[in-house]
């Protein structure tokens, strides 16, 4: 049996050594010069790819698809897949690394597994089309004629594993949702996730650069949608960090749905609105010889202190003595709630997945299409996305080892 793997990317490269392992005959098709580009790129070059926190909720789709996946290959088994390749992990926080903290490690690894296993990797190829072919007189067997800027070769199975349009300097140019939709497939409009939002207030400018602790909430419409903790990264144009990208596939869809979206900062999550404005009259009391640019020094950032009491509308210059309670309500307002209008989000060259793909209403949970017989899917071409913290690369290896499993079992 020959198997066509196309894409060389985390999801790709796993199922061809699974298949390869079982001794089955591999082809693995990557248009770009080099396998595992887009490896390189994971956790800040150190390769977040697993979690210890296993909760489904981290995935965002087809509930009972996503669940019945991890039924068949349990989360833990992209690093079980890694260590029998050799590599040895390290938990940082719940976030699993190599323990070299080196992704070149896993794609070298990933390489020289392929390489042991006896995977032909053809680079530089541009596939353009794939056609199912009937089977022939006196023999069963289906298989697909795949059309590339190299000829046409033929194989009895074919693993799309391509990737998304996320992140295109890796290598993802969204060409596998086109070769799905030759196939009979229906794609779920792909749009950016885990990417920075994008606001249209003024003050924006006056944040770059800056970096702080807050608990981010998500509007959609009229109400809170979604919330998570971590350090928020101010930008001349918008939002980033963690929280934010945790946040963002909601609020890029509901952007593209023409819905109004906001982000609520709380800045000072310890204290509920009553407690922070005492401690802040208190402050007041304690010194009123401060000018008001001087007031919250020492409990937040600088430039964050003073857009605060420029929202508030006082002077930086002004005394604080002269303030008025009101104000000081004003001031504890805006540190628990500061609000930033999302007009946009960043594009998929700077997003670091996608969300949308290949409907999983069209996929069975052994990755086998239940439109074409011998067709398979894997990784990020699937409409599932995870939040930040290995989960990506977690559902990437995990569906990457199912389809080589059951491309080989249901010969």
């Amino acid at each position: 049996m020959r198997v066509c793997v196309i894409g060389a990317g985390p999801s790709g490269m796993a199922c061809a050594i699974t298949l390869a392992k079982r001794n089955i005959d591999v082809t693995l098709f990557e248009h770009g010069d080099r396998v595992g580009r887009k490896i390189l790129s994971t956790g800040n070059g150190r390769c977040n790819l697993s979690n210890s926190d296993h909760d489904l909720s981290h995935y965002h789709g087809n509930r009972e698809f996503i669940e019945a996946v991890f039924e068949r290959k349990p989360f833990g088994s992209t690093v079980s897949f890694l260590t029998k390749l050799g590599i040895f992990t390290k938990n940082k926080g719940g976030y699993l690394y190599p323990y070299s903290e080196q992704a070149s490690a896993v794609s070298d690894v990933l390489r020289h597994a392929m390489k042991r296993y006896g995977v032909k990797v053809v680079t530089g190829i541009n596939v353009s089309d794939i056609r199912k072919t009937e089977p022939e007189k006196g023999n069963d067997r289906e298989g697909f004629i795949i059309i590339s800027d190299q000829g046409r070769e033929c194989f009895d199975r074919v693993v799309i594993a391509a990737g998304s349009k996320a992140f295109p300097k890796s290598g993802s140019d969204g060409s596998g949702y086109e070769l799905s939709r030759l196939l009979g497939h229906s794609i779920t409009e792909p749009l950016p996730a885990l990417c920075a939002l994008r606001s249209d207030e003024k003050f924006c400018r006056m944040l770059a650069g800056v970096r702080s602790e807050a608990v981010v909430s998500l509007e959609i419409d009229t109400g809170i949608v979604k919330s998570d903790t971590g350090e928020v990264q101010f930008t001349d144009y918008g939002l980033s960090g963690i929280p934010v990208f945790q946040l963002s596939y909601l609020a890029v869809r509901a952007l593209y749905r023409k819905k109004k979206v906001r982000i609520h900062l709380d800045l000072m999550p310890l204290m509920d609105k009553d407690t922070l404005s005492g401690f802040l009259f208190d402050r007041k009391s304690s010194d009123e010889t401060k000018s008001c640019g001087e007031f919250l020094t020492g409990i937040l950032n600088k430039n964050l202190s003073l857009l605060i009491i420029k929202l508030a509308g006082l002077s930086q210059d002004g005394l604080l003595s002269e303030t008025e309670d009101s104000e000081i309500e004003m001031i504890s307002g805006y540190i628990k709630d500061l609000t930033f209008n999302i007009s946009g989000y960043n594009s998929f060259d700077k997003a670091q997945i996608c969300q949308g793909g290949v409907c999983t209403g069209e996929i069975s949970a052994d990755m086998q299409s239940k439109l074409v017989k011998g067709l398979y899917f894997a990784g990020e071409i699937i409409d599932v996305n995870g939040d930040c913290g290995g989960y990506n690369l977690t559902w990437a290896f995990n569906t990457g080892m199912i389809a080589g499993e059951m491309a080989k079992e249901q010969y």
